[in-house]
């Protein structure tokens, strides 16, 4: 397991850095990941799941603000308005 340390070659700006400085600098993590690890299939589950709560919550919410418009509609007109 490499415990996401990534074994490419540092940029050239921190090269120049540790160089010039002297300060060494922890190698960067990898931040790549498999589509088929655990996390990554926990992450899109969990990820449609709330999608998926997001739409039915926002049924009842459009089918109150579709009555308030038909129904709020036929009250308006334009002596209401000046």
């Amino acid at each position: 397991m490499d415990h996401g340390q990534s074994d490419a070659p540092l940029p050239a700006e921190v090269s120049r850095a540790v160089e010039e400085t002297g300060v060494h600098v922890a190698a960067l993590p990898s931040l790549r990941r498999e589509p088929l690890e655990v996390r990554a299939l926990r992450s899109l589950l969990l990820s449609g799941l709330t999608w998926a709560a997001a739409l039915v919550a926002s049924v009842p919410l459009v089918f109150v603000l579709y009555r308030l418009i038909e129904r709020g509609s036929v009250r308006l007109g334009w002596a209401t308005l000046s």
